[in-house]
């Protein structure tokens, strides 16, 4: 589970990427045409075309030649905060990044110091020479500084909030831990380890869940989640298993969005149970706070669910309104008050 080096960015300027990448739109596809249009030499021309390339901003199509994604074309024709956030967007696909945050995020109150940081990229990349690590913390600070996702008050670097619409970070990999807690090495071995041994038999295949996802209202329930956790200052993130994964005020919490009606209700609660006991233990995360939601209120029949998934299961129910807005039993109103 360590980060490869071709996966950490040795591009110093998140700026001069953007720059790379209008130049692959201009037609200059090669390491040598960035690196004139940064007016660096060839190998600076090569680490800033692979960063846009982890960044799903351009492609490479063959040994020195690259053309531009959609989602390339849209982050040079945005402006302002569209422009900020889906260089935010870009960031959030890179591996080092998805660890990085989270990391961030834990230490929210007190803030990270730099050798915080730089102990924990050690800990999860490849092993290289002596200066290295210190080089690539350097960069990943510029980075999350220049698109305004850290600020620093004397010593410590602090997570600022996701900027509104920005997506939810989707993790490619899905033996890659969304919720650690220990921040070590043998955290994410054993997350790889367990999904591992899950994969092919976890009861929702990966087919059924890509089924069910299709579904706009269980896209739009989604987002209106993942809306609620950024308004908190939360940062949801996503696997192909798990719906959402956030921390919210130091607790963990894992989420799985069902569309129901009244004829499908029953089995998409069974179902969903099944998926967060099992995803919470793949994940590695005992002490997650699991969360069903529901695209309606159980039918009247099926109202003795919801005290059976609270209190014997301990799971807590959720239900759209009107896509606007959610509902849980008062009871819970006030642990679940950064949904509501």
């Amino acid at each position: 589970m360590l980060i490869p080096t071709r996966e950490v960015p040795q591009a110093n300027r998140i700026e001069h990427v953007v720059t790379g990448v209008a130049a692959v739109q201009s037609g200059g596809s090669t390491y040598q045409d960035i690196a004139a249009a940064i007016h660096m030499d060839w190998r600076q021309g090569r680490y800033h075309r692979l960063a846009a390339e982890l960044m799903g901003f351009v492609v490479p199509i063959g040994p020195n030649e690259a053309r531009i994604t959609d989602v390339g074309r849209a982050m040079i024709s945005a402006e302002g905060e569209d422009h900020r956030r889906l260089l935010i967007e870009g960031l959030l696909r890179m591996r080092l990044f998805q660890r990085v945050v989270p990391f961030l995020e834990a230490h929210k109150e007190a803030g990270c110091t730099r050798e915080q940081l730089q102990r924990f990229i050690g800990v999860v990349t490849e092993r290289t020479g002596p200066t290295m690590v210190p080089r690539r913390t350097s960069t990943i600070i510029a980075w999350l500084r220049e698109v305004g996702l850290v600020e620093q008050h004397g010593r410590s670097y602090h997570l600022c909030a996701l900027p509104d619409r920005t997506g939810v970070i989707a993790y490619a990999n899905e033996a890659e831990p969304l919720l650690p807690s220990r921040w070590d090495l043998a955290e994410y071995r054993e997350v790889e380890r367990r999904t591992r041994a899950a994969r092919g038999s976890i009861t929702y295949t990966v087919a059924d869940v890509l089924w069910e996802r299709a579904s706009a209202t269980h896209e739009k329930l989604t987002n209106l989640v993942a809306e609620r956790l950024r308004r908190y200052g939360s940062v949801p993130r996503r696997n192909q298993f798990i719906d959402l994964a956030a921390t919210v005020r130091d607790e963990l919490f894992i989420f799985e969005v069902k569309s129901t009606t009244a004829g499908n209700a029953r089995d998409q609660v069974r179902r969903g149970i099944s998926q967060l006991y099992e995803y919470r233990y793949i994940q590695r995360a005992p002490t997650a706070n699991l969360v069903l939601v529901l695209e309606n209120p159980l039918p009247a029949e099926l109202r003795w669910m919801s005290d059976f998934l609270s209190d014997d299961r301990g799971i807590l129910p959720v239900w759209d309104g009107n896509l606007r807005r959610l509902y849980c039993p008062k009871r819970y109103r006030q642990r679940l008050a950064f949904l509501l």
